[in-house]
């Protein structure tokens, strides 16, 4: 599969999910934490995600952040205005990075928060430029993610942070033949062609290999595990009714991941986690 055939399904994906998105996530692109001490709705619940991203990235007022992936750019205004941090938003889909500009002038971050159209595999900029770099929920859509991690790698200052708040996936002997197709599917129909190369217990090593120091991972899945449920209850039905009688998995991997990957998030097969490190 050429770069422009990947890019060609990842805009597809984004057009035909953008009212989704809007509707039942606000514009943001990632799951919600839900904290064990009290109880929250699925909007603070993203918020807290975002916190948790800021914790895991230890933010400073004086860094220059850089958001891989950042979609509408939810994630980086929230941390502009939170953090007083200063962050380049990059992300491949045009009309996302409108809304994002958009997004920041509402919100009066402008002078903050820079957002451009930039593929994450190939980075204009210079080598040790940021302090600190994430993906939420991003990194899965690479072709090469190794590529990605190496390009995230050049573009971060020595002693630089990383966090990325990723999913990964059980060994294939895991998956019955059903849930194996259920997965090409996904994978296919929203472009997330690099998800294969996220393992269990060893996409840590993935990073080391990429020359990253101090890598940690946090297994957060119970936290986001509501956040999955919520999305399910809104799918049950046109997935029951129409997407699994027809087999149209491919056609509608929203809707298709909200109900199976819901079930194999419960009994680990899918994970969400917090992978930190340092360059």
């Amino acid at each position: 599969m050429s770069d422009r055939d990947h890019f060609h399904r990842l805009r597809k994906y984004y057009s035909w999910s953008k009212y989704g998105y809007s509707v039942l996530l606000w514009d943001s692109k990632h799951f919600g934490f839900y904290p064990s001490d009290r109880e929250v709705d699925e909007k603070d619940a993203q918020v807290a995600m975002q916190d948790r991203l800021a914790d895991s990235l230890e933010v400073r007022e004086d860094d220059r952040v850089l958001d891989a992936g950042c979609g509408r750019g939810v994630v980086p205004v929230h941390l502009a205005e939170k953090y007083r941090c200063t962050i380049d938003g990059i992300d491949i889909i045009p009309f996302e990075i409108e809304r994002a500009k958009q997004r920041a002038g509402q919100r009066d971050v402008s002078d903050r928060v820079t957002f451009q159209v930039m593929n994450y595999a190939d980075m204009a900029f210079p080598d040790d430029t940021f302090d600190c770099v994430y993906t939420m929920e991003s990194l899965s859509h690479a072709p090469r993610v190794k590529a990605v991690l190496q390009e995230l790698r050049r573009v971060t200052k020595p002693g630089g942070r990383i966090a990325l708040f990723e999913y990964t996936i059980a060994a294939d002997d895991a998956f019955t033949r059903h849930e194996k197709r259920i997965l090409n599917a996904v994978a296919e129909g929203s472009a997330m062609d690099g998800l294969t190369d996220f393992r269990h217990n060893q996409f840590q090593h993935v990073l080391e290999d990429c020359g990253f120091s101090n890598v940690t991972v946090e297994n957060i899945s119970q936290h986001v595990l509501p956040s999955l449920r919520r999305l399910r209850k809104y799918a049950i039905l046109p997935y029951y009714l129409v997407v699994k009688p027809l087999g149209l998995y491919r056609r509608f991997p929203n809707i298709t991941s909200a109900v199976a990957f819901y079930q194999m998030a419960e009994n680990d097969k899918i994970r969400y986690n917090i992978f930190t490190a340092t360059t």
